[in-house]
């Protein structure tokens, strides 16, 4: 084998852009073993940057230099600014948070930053306070110079502080989110033919969350980027509309700081992930129906209160010509209800309808059907409410998931009517799971489906004699049939 010292300069690059984009953190390392790594390496440690850490709100892995700082270093080798590939806000700091700025540069070199962005963004600086908040040392303003200068940037992480919401009544001014608003107006009427690039043009991947897992943040924050010409992929947490009590975002009007009405049908949006979110039933639609080619569809929420699913069916179904994977981590409880508008039920009818389908998350219950609606012993597994084009299928049971987390890690074992409830569940759900299985296989109409993971309630458990004879099953249809594993 070849020493590593002999590969050539261009495939040593592309072996430390893989690092880089990896775990970022190790290519402070290779800058450390000899000059000429030092010299390929060096312009990669800001491919991508984060203030997860020690200047986070969250315990994660420590920054290791702050967005001033950041910000300086591109502004001494602006070779660098094409470079960057993600950055992630993780906690912005703004005098309206009633914090200190850091401060972590000297005075000269904020006014150096405050002179680069009245240069870099003139009209920008002309109508808001940017160069001002960069000689104070806030992060706000900063971060729009960052951003002005990345042109190259494909995925940004942007966590909203709580007091973006109100001011004396109005929303605040956070400059992060009016640039991007003034972004999307200028996208409008842009020439992608031009030949420098706009800021964020090139922005594939956002990441919207909220600061406050208590409250919320409204999603006509979130309206200027969905009009970027190149994003793809959105995922977001707590975002709402207070309740369907704000849809200004659907008035065609940009008076706003910060929103502009949503595209229908014209973003380019492929994917969407929501964690947690608190919009109304408007508010759900409405952010379903900007995309023009939505593959991938991701809902995870368990205190959403009464949702209509309906909305949410007919929702996915007005892009059944192009889904190919939705995942519904959904229940019904006091804190989540999906309450259909009319007797039928159409979400659980709704999958087969996705005709491109090729991975589902789906709760037991959908594939659960009552021959009658008042008699429970009726419930039978229906298998036929899956597409044949579905290759991975994950099935979400959220009694059995709360069983087997009691299970996995706390000393007390299950027993009274706890015991058998988990036992009849756990039995009836091995029974729908073989009745699945018949209809995988060769010539059969799940022939396509490669796994099954049932992973989310079940606990492999070798003495049961119909979790072995599920296995055996799988084993003979060729389906990969994952459970869960007790890792103490």
């Amino acid at each position: 084998m070849a020493s590593i010292t002999s590969i050539p300069n261009e495939i040593l690059e592309h072996i430390f852009i893989y690092v880089t984009d990896h775990y970022y953190i190790d290519i402070f390392e290779v800058c450390l073993v000899n000059k000429r790594f030092c010299e390929i390496a060096t312009p990669l440690r800001v491919r991508h940057w984060s203030d997860c850490g020690l200047f986070s709100i969250h315990c994660t892995t420590p920054s290791l230099t702050t967005i001033s700082r950041f910000a300086l270093e591109l502004l001494r080798r602006p070779e660098l600014r094409l470079q960057v590939r993600s950055l992630n806000f993780d906690w912005i700091r703004c005098d309206e948070g009633k914090e200190t700025p850091r401060r972590l540069i000297r005075p000269e070199n904020l006014e150096l930053l405050a002179k680069a962005a009245k240069e870099t963004l003139p009209d920008f600086s002309s109508s808001t306070d940017l160069c001002e908040k960069i000689r104070q040392g806030w992060d706000d303003g900063i971060a729009v110079l960052v951003l002005a200068w990345t042109t190259n940037l494909t995925s940004l992480g942007l966590t909203i502080p709580s007091y973006t919401q109100r001011r004396g009544g109005n929303d605040y001014r956070l400059l992060i989110l009016v640039f991007a608003k003034q972004l999307a107006l200028r996208f409008a009427s842009f020439d992608p033919k031009a030949a420098s690039s706009l800021p964020l043009e090139k922005l594939n991947t956002l990441e919207f969350w909220h600061w406050d897992v208590e409250g919320e943040i409204h999603v006509k924050h979130l309206s200027p980027f969905l009009h970027f010409p190149n994003l793809k992929r959105l995922n977001t947490s707590w975002i709402g509309d207070n309740k369907g009590r704000d849809l200004s975002y659907m008035v065609l009007s940009t008076e706003n700081n910060y929103s502009i009405p949503f595209p229908e049908r014209t973003s380019s949006l492929e994917s969407i992930h929501m964690l947690e979110p608190k919009l109304s039933n408007s508010g759900i639609r409405s952010l379903l129906h900007v995309c023009k080619n939505l593959k991938v569809f991701n809902l995870e929420c368990c205190e959403i209160g009464t949702r209509s699913s309906t909305m949410l069916a007919r929702s996915l179904v007005e892009h059944a010509s192009t889904l190919e994977e939705v995942s519904l981590s959904i229940q019904d409880d006091d804190y989540s209800q999906w309450i259909p508008d009319s007797d039928t039920d159409e979400l659980p009818e709704c999958y087969r309808a996705l005709k491109r389908l090729k991975r589902a998350g789906i709760p037991m219950q959908h594939l659960l059907q009552r021959e009658d609606e008042d008699d429970p012993t009726t419930t039978k597994f229906n298998p036929g409410r899956l597409p044949e084009s579905l290759e991975h299928l994950t099935i979400f049971h959220p009694e059995l998931h709360s069983a087997r987390i009691q299970l996995e890690y706390m000393v007390e074992e299950l027993s009274g009517d706890i015991l058998n409830r988990f036992e009849f569940d756990r039995d009836q759900a091995l029974v729908c799971m073989r009745t699945l299985l018949e209809e995988t296989g060769p010539e059969r109409r799940l022939k396509k489906l490669k796994t099954i993971d049932f992973s989310d309630g079940l606990l492999d458990d070798p003495m049961v004699e119909d979790i072995r004879r599920v296995k055996n099953l799988a084993r003979e249809r060729g389906v990969e049939f994952i459970f869960g594993r007790v890792e103490r």
